[in-house]
């Protein structure tokens, strides 16, 4: 008798949470962590910048706003070293997902989620290896120091995109601008910090002709760990044979497309190639292909002017027709400083949304454009109906900004969080030497003039500057 009690209390009280939260917030929430570890949404008056512990979260999520709510990132009156948005960020739809659920005893049958974050160009210059290979032992390169501040961000998000714009071996010898070469040990670090895709398509690609197609793909395929995704170089006459990365069950295709190479033409030898952005018949067919084997599509488009905010109008025609296609998300680099980004409604209704350049994560350049980019985090979530067709949600968009950090003579750098950035870091940066503009106060306006307000996430004492 005393059992039966305790289990009709049980469920009386699992029912409660129920009609308190919802049922899909209760069930949506879990999913998506491959680590058994839950990534907390946080309420508005919540620092969203840093993880969280487990325990915090849990907290944190018996507060939460319902699924369909974004933060409102309204200041508080109390100086904390909090960082906040100045409005609210919306949720929008991909596919012809507005029509998913229409119809007399439609049901949902499934819903999952995952937090997916995307970072600009790995720009791997030589003061960066050649630091790492000071820290390491035994001829190994220690990479691991130009990514800890940064580190823990991405250990509790689900899943990590990058762009590697150099390539990387552990045969070829290392290099530098204009022809890159990176030690394998930097993929290596950027995997301990839990990234698991990357972007391998841009124009470095083919900086060591076939040797460096040859190793790469070796190395990515070979010298990696089975959960690791390199997208970007395709098989010759198989090109639509699209890369799709199983996610807890979640099928997500990563399609990659460059403007060029640098003038370099595919090897004639080489049994491998990238898809240039020009090929729009062939990208129209891989999209279309991926949409019918994922749940989710995302394009990355190396495009643009270098050093350039400016987005052209051929970035556009393209986000456009990628958009029509069947891309829920575009991707964008190459121009090594942060450009817009925006939703995308194509003719047909599809909606997709697109960065159109992230900047750089990390690199050895000197000019402050150069140094600050941003970091993009996004909650995808994918439900399923009883009549086949499916809905992706894109919500609580948010763009963190990072800064490269180096002292005098590219001394000890690393990447940051524009918000670690302190007094003493911003009047000791190298750049200065090279350009007087340097300033949190310059960046920060970077950042205002290029990413909309209602998506950027930024240190309180910019807000109050401003």
């Amino acid at each position: 008798m005393v059992k039966k009690i305790l289990l009709l209390g049980f469920l009386g009280a699992v029912l409660g949470l129920m009609l308190y939260f919802g049922v899909p917030a209760l069930v949506g929430s879990f999913h998506g962590s491959n680590k058994g570890e839950q990534v907390a949404e946080l309420s508005s008056d919540e620092v969203e910048y840093l993880p969280v512990t487990e325990e915090e979260a849990n907290k944190l999520n018996s507060s939460e706003p319902s699924s369909e709510e974004a933060s409102s990132g309204e200041e508080s009156s109390e100086e904390t070293s909090e960082d906040v948005t100045s409005e609210e960020s919306s949720e929008e739809v991909s596919e012809e997902d507005s029509e998913a659920s229409s119809g007399s005893g439609v049901s949902v049958v499934s819903e999952e989620q995952f937090t997916f974050t995307a970072s600009g160009d790995n720009l791997i210059h030589s003061y960066i290896y050649e630091q790492a290979l000071e820290r390491g032992r035994n001829g190994h390169y220690a990479f691991s120091y130009a990514y800890q501040d940064v580190a823990d961000f991405f250990k509790n998000n689900d899943l990590n995109w990058i762009d590697q714009e150099t390539i990387c071996t552990d045969t070829l010898e290392p290099s530098s601008y204009p022809s890159f070469s990176t030690p394998g040990d930097c993929a290596r670090a950027l995997y301990k910090d839990n990234f698991k895709i990357f972007n391998i398509s841009n124009n470095h690609t083919y900086d060591k002709g076939t040797t460096g197609i040859n190793d790469t793909l070796d190395f990515w395929n070979n010298k990696m760990p089975e959960d690791v995704l390199a997208t970007g170089l395709y098989k010759n006459k198989k090109e639509l044979n699209v890369p799709v990365y199983d996610y807890n069950g979640i099928k997500i295709a990563f399609l990659s497309f460059t403007y060029g190479t640098n003038g370099i033409s595919t090897p004639a030898d080489s049994d491998y190639r990238v898809i240039t952005i020009d090929e729009e018949r062939l990208i129209r067919r891989q999209i279309r292909n991926a949409r019918g084997k994922a749940d989710v599509v995302m394009v990355s488009a190396h495009w643009g002017t270098e050093d350039s905010h400016e987005v052209t109008e051929d970035q556009k025609k393209l986000a456009r027709k990628l958009t029509s296609w069947g891309a829920d998300l575009i991707i964008g680099t190459h121009p090594h400083v942060v450009q817009t980004c925006e939703w995308i409604e194509a003719k047909n209704g599809r909606k997709a949304f697109c960065m159109y350049s992230l900047g750089n994560f990390i690199s050895g350049q000197t000019t402050p454009d150069n140094l600050v980019g941003v970091t993009f985090r996004a909650y995808f979530l994918v439900r399923k109906y009883s009549n086949g067709k499916q809905r992706v949600l894109i919500r609580r968009i948010r763009f963190y900004p990072t800064v490269t950090y180096y002292g005098a003579n590219h001394a000890d750098e690393k990447v940051i969080w524009l918000r670690d950035m302190t007094e003493e870091m911003e009047s000791s940066h190298g750049a200065k030497s090279y350009d007087s503009r340097f300033s949190f106060d310059y960046l920060v306006d970077v950042l205002k003039n290029n990413i909309p307000a209602k998506y950027l996430v930024l240190p309180r004492r910019a807000n109050r500057a401003a």
